[in-house]
């Protein structure tokens, strides 16, 4: 069976190959980028700090989601050539082992598996290098509708 006549199911299982729900993460990851739309720079990195957001996502055990949060902290503070949180000094010495792509990512290696390196090579080198850093490849976190 080629990958074209994959059943929605066979699909789904293959992106389930991470260690962790990645529908949450992409919902997560999506509804972030929202809230920093409409709050802006500035405002986003003061709500995520002074109210704590990475630490409760931490008590929570939602440590990807803290992670992406840290990366996008620290590519706004470096954007805006602010110094890095010191808060977030532990937490940056974290790397997730398999990096996580974006589902659409996946979805085009499922797809053309004999292309899925060049794929992920090419998404990766205009990857946000603050979130990399942290093992999650995310080219754009303005785009959001």
């Amino acid at each position: 069976m080629n990958n074209f006549e994959m059943t929605v199911k066979e699909l789904y299982n293959q992106w389930n190959s991470y260690s962790f729900d990645i529908d949450e993460f992409e919902i997560f990851k999506s509804n972030t980028c929202q809230m920093l739309k409409n709050m802006g720079d500035f405002n986003f990195i003061s709500f995520i700090v002074d109210n704590n957001i990475i630490e409760k996502r931490i008590k929570k055990n939602e440590i990807y989601n803290a992670l992406y949060l840290v990366g996008i902290i620290d590519f706004l503070c470096n954007k805006y050539q602010i110094p890095l949180y010191k808060g977030y000094e532990k937490i940056r010495q974290i790397k997730i082992e398999e990096e996580i792509y974006p589902l659409s990512i996946i979805t085009l290696t499922i797809i053309q598996p004999d292309r899925a390196d060049i794929i992920k090579e090419k998404y990766k080198n205009t990857a946000i290098k603050e979130l990399l850093d942290l093992g999650i490849v995310e080219g754009d976190i303005y785009g959001v509708a």
